[in-house]
């Protein structure tokens, strides 16, 4: 989780730069565009559109209609951020960066001293935390969903190669994973075949269908080793090219 978290952290310079992404409030996208101004921040193009995407992306909100909503993840990074760089999540060091790089741009101030001035000590305070910050409760990262499994457990959010999916909480015991349910404006043909998919999911359910899911978990297990298999011969043919 620190690995993933320093490199949330490395990436300050620019998070600095857009304040609304940092309070993980109810409405980022409405209040926050409205905020920043009123602290001298954001008047150079710095808008919540361009910000909501980056952090949706990493999956630190989800996207409520025209709100964010605040992920496990989101408000890991938050609290981490905030409890180890303050100065940095200030919404005054935005308005305060913005007016440095103004003086820039003006040829008032050179960029390299100005640059030298904040990584310094910006820097120091990466290492520190990646040293020394706790690590965080992968349990806490994890997100719920309106969904329950047919054992009766709650359905989790996980992300994977294709995006996010839905999976047992009880996992590995139980292994029902299935897409996440299809919006509202979703077309009747999607949603009747996701409605299939999601009884041939909880077939699969280790609590109610027992000898089904072990039979779903010996087939996964198969491709699994199929992989391997796979992987080995091609390091083993890149070898011997090397060694030609």
């Amino acid at each position: 989780m620190l690995g993933q978290l320093g490199e949330a952290v490395r990436r300050a310079v620019a998070v600095a730069s857009r304040p609304v992404a940092l309070p993980m409030a109810d409405d980022i996208a409405g209040a926050g565009g409205k905020a920043a101004p009123a602290f001298g921040a954001g008047a150079k193009g710095v808008r919540p559109a361009f910000i909501g995407f980056a952090i949706e992306r990493r999956q630190y909100v989800d996207r409520e209609k025209s709100r964010f909503k605040p992920t496990p993840l989101g408000s890991a990074v938050s609290d981490l951020l905030t409890e180890h760089f303050s100065n940095i999540m200030d919404m005054g060091f935005t308005a305060g960066m913005e007016s440095k790089l103004d003086s820039v741009a003006a040829g008032e101030q050179d960029w390299v001293e100005m640059l030298k001035e904040f990584f310094g000590p910006f820097d120091k305070a990466v290492g520190e935390t990646i040293e020394k910050a706790e690590r965080v409760d992968r349990k806490k990262l994890v997100q719920k969903s309106d969904e329950k499994c047919e054992g009766g457990d709650d359905l989790v959010i996980r992300s994977g190669r294709y995006g996010k999916f839905l999976a047992c909480g009880r996992f590995p015991e139980c292994r029902v994973s299935i897409s996440t349910r299809p919006s509202e404006r979703a077309t009747g043909e999607v949603k009747e075949n996701w409605e299939i998919a999601w009884k041939t999911a909880m077939e699969k359910c280790a609590i109610v269908h027992p000898e089904a899911a072990a039979a779903a978990a010996a087939e996964a297990e198969a491709k699994r080793g199929l992989r391997r298999k796979s992987a080995k011969k091609k390091s083993a043919a890149k070898k011997s090219k090397t060694k030609v």
